[in-house]
């Protein structure tokens, strides 16, 4: 990667991280102008990363993002999209998908796809939506089959729905960029049957379409870790570049047994906003650098991620303990005392209450910190 690009791929990382910092805290006012910035400065390089980001973000909790979807659309409208027609059948499936038909219509109509002068052009669009909706009800009907089924027979019924969905969804997974929706359709029905092969397949080719897409290497990673017990680190890596805050990362970081890999990701973690009062977070630093273990490697890499950030750190999370949160302090105070030591211990120590007698393990690591 050479310096320009580099430099690009920052800027447009910490764009994103703006977009996301500000939804999670339901800013919606300074997340519309975030966006409106954003697109202003957006080049064609990375205008895919920019609407996929935008997709999974409303996709992610659709009724809390329900406000910026004039913004949204404004933003996709705005946008030199040269796949401009797929990206929008992705957004209107989206929107039907959570019920919202008149904004998906009002998309169509937008970007005159319902009224295209060509009855060739028109006829295909009206096509492609209604195999779109045909596959969401038979996979509904396969759903309720399945349900009517026994020990003892095997609903033929469910079996042939099952394989007209497999049919219909696979045409619109290789029609649109994003399909989340029917990919997590096509999860459901070959985990029930057991194809696993089959399903891996699908997974890779999505995963490897929208490499730069969250959701289809999360797919992908999970997949293989319960199907195949594969922990990819090269699928992990990527999902951390794509998003260094998101939840998926504290759920499986401990799978890779690698304190370093850990203790960078729990740190980055806690520097946004949505993880600064979870005491998973605080409780799984406390407990990783406790078992630090005195070897030089890891001890160099809490000092890099805390020299890296204790200026900001210190008045961030060490300042205030009070009681609203006292689930965490616990936690907070032995990550504290382990960063700073004595000079924590003076200024905190009476205002959070707790008995130094009880960290004297965090003492300890102190010592060998410094």
């Amino acid at each position: 990667m050479n310096q320009v690009t580099r430099s690009r791929y920052a800027f447009q990382s910490r764009l994103l991280t703006m977009v996301n910092e500000l939804s999670l805290r339901g800013r919606w006012t300074e997340l519309k102008l975030g966006l409106k910035y954003y697109n202003k400065v957006l080049t064609k390089f990375y205008i895919n990363s920019y609407w996929k980001f935008l997709f999974q973000l409303a996709s992610k909790d659709f009724p809390k993002y329900i406000e910026c979807i004039p913004q949204f659309i404004d933003c996709l409208h705005s946008m030199n999209l040269n796949n401009k027609k797929e990206v929008i059948y992705s957004v209107v499936y989206l929107l039907f998908s959570k019920n919202y038909f008149s904004q998906g219509f009002d998309l169509l109509k937008m970007y005159h796809l319902t009224y295209d002068s060509s009855l060739m052009t028109k006829e295909k669009d009206v096509n492609t939506l209604t195999k779109i909706l045909n596959s969401d009800l038979d996979f509904i009907k396969w759903k309720f089959e399945i349900s009517k089924e026994s020990f003892e027979e095997e609903n033929q019924l469910a079996q042939q729905l099952a394989e007209k969905c497999v049919f219909q969804i696979q045409l619109i997974v290789d029609t649109f960029v994003l399909a989340d929706n029917q990919i997590i359709q096509l999860i459901d029905i070959y985990t029930y049957y057991k194809k696993i092969n089959e399903l891996h397949h699908v997974l890779i080719e999505y995963a490897t379409k929208n490499s730069d897409y969250l959701n289809a290497q999360k797919y992908l990673f999970e997949f293989e870790l319960n199907y195949l017990n594969k922990v990819s680190t090269e699928l992990f890596l990527k999902i951390i570049k794509l998003n260094p805050s998101d939840g998926f990362i504290l759920k499986y970081h401990r799978y890779f047994q690698n304190l370093i890999m850990s203790i960078d990701c729990i740190f980055e973690i806690l520097d946004y906003y949505q993880w600064k009062y979870t005491k998973e977070c605080w409780s799984c630093l406390s407990k990783l650098i406790k078992e630090s273990d005195k070897i030089d490697a890891i001890k160099e890499c809490i000092l890099e991620n805390w020299n890296l950030r204790k200026h900001y750190w210190i008045p961030y999370h060490f300042k205030i303990f009070t009681d609203m949160y006292k689930n965490i302090n616990k936690y907070r105070f032995s990550v504290a005392i382990m960063l700073m030591g004595h000079t924590f211990v003076k200024t905190a120590s009476q205002n959070c209450g707790f008995n130094l007698v009880n960290f004297g393990k965090e003492l300890e690591v102190f010592s060998w910190l410094i």
